[in-house]
């Protein structure tokens, strides 16, 4: 069955990353950008080429795969099914609005992506929360809840040795009004005596986050690798013994199923995350790795962790093998064939 798949960002992104692995050695043809422009001009000119693009690629008889929320996909997608009534498969891998508790209105910038989850004939979904919103929208035999995954066969640890305990961070440094993202650990590095941070992303706040280091006195224990391109990323990894996965309590958080826990899984590390959402899932409830309540509460897991080696490695092995049996893209990608077959 051919599947023409409609990507929302350019492929370095998490949500491209998930959409290539699960349609991989499909029968597809790809619409896709090579970057996603800040200059909103510029955006609505990759919209609309985007749209235009998938007019003419598209056949009738393909089934048209989309990623979402982001309205580069979501509005050719509508704009496909309208005209040429082919099958809609909407990706819902992240979410920034409950659409349980509020319906977007036509100048809303969620419009398409409520929209395209309305025309689709199936949902994927990532997360459990997720998932009861669009069982309610489609009906439970219309809807699939799959994870993000990994590569559990490339992410695979090397057991590289090192001198003391580096505990790590891996994602986009962005910038919240006065804070930066992460810099809850940096504000725990300064509880944290007996280990060194490895910071891995770019972004608005990564110099605010530099500054802060600086003015703490941190400098010789922070390490910044600054943007690391994705298959670069199990070498980095495998320098750290300690990773973590911090979010907010948001609907955001709860909604969306992190890329890099599982690749920290398969790489076989010691987790701490924050107890919200998929994190729990991922990590079997605490069986595959710790969960924090409050930045407090991560301040003592990670000491613990620094302390006990032999935790770090049971933790690690429980969480590589979860990360095999159930997050491999392999598995995923054999429920997604299914799924769309039926």
């Amino acid at each position: 069955m051919p599947l023409a798949v409609i990507y929302a960002l350019p492929k370095s992104y998490a949500t491209s990353i998930r959409l290539e692995n699960i349609t991989k050695n499909m029968n597809t043809k790809e619409i896709t950008q090579r970057t996603w422009p800040s200059f909103l001009p510029l955006r609505i000119l990759m919209v609309a080429k985007q749209a235009l693009v998938s007019m003419i690629k598209i056949r009738k008889g393909d089934v048209v795969y989309a990623s979402a929320p982001l309205i580069a996909s979501s509005l050719p997608a509508v704009l496909v099914k309208t005209l040429k009534r082919n099958k809609l498969v909407v990706d819902w891998d992240d979410a920034f609005t409950d659409f349980s508790v509020k319906k977007p209105s036509r100048f809303s910038v969620n419009y398409w992506e409520y929209k395209a989850l309305q025309m689709a004939d199936k949902v994927v979904v990532v997360s459990k929360t997720l998932e009861s919103i669009a069982v309610k929208m489609k009906g439970r035999e219309n809807v699939l809840y799959l994870p993000n995954g990994v590569d559990t066969q490339r992410f695979v640890s090397k057991n590289k040795k090192h001198v003391g305990v580096i505990v790590g961070v891996s994602g986009y440094i962005g910038k919240m009004g006065n804070r930066f993202a992460y810099q809850e650990m940096a504000e725990a590095a300064e509880q944290i005596s007996d280990a060194r941070f490895l910071v891995v992303g770019h972004g608005k706040g990564l110099r605010d986050f530099r500054a802060y280091v600086k003015k703490k006195g941190m400098e010789e224990r922070f390490s910044f690798a600054g943007f690391v391109p994705h298959d670069r990323m199990p070498g980095i990894m495998d320098k750290m013994d300690i990773c973590l996965v911090p979010m907010g309590d948001f609907f955001t958080s709860r909604a969306r199923s992190s890329v890099k826990l599982k690749e920290f899984m398969s790489m076989g590390k010691a987790i701490v995350a924050t107890r919200v959402g998929e994190n729990i899932t991922d990590l079997d409830g605490g069986k595959c790795g710790l969960l924090a309540e409050s930045q407090d509460d991560f301040v003592k897991k990670i000491k613990l962790l620094i302390k006990d080696a032999k935790l770090r490695e049971t933790l690690g092995k429980r969480a590589r093998e979860r990360a095999i049996k159930l997050y491999d893209y392999r598995i995923l990608r054999e429920k997604l064939k299914k799924f769309i077959l039926e």
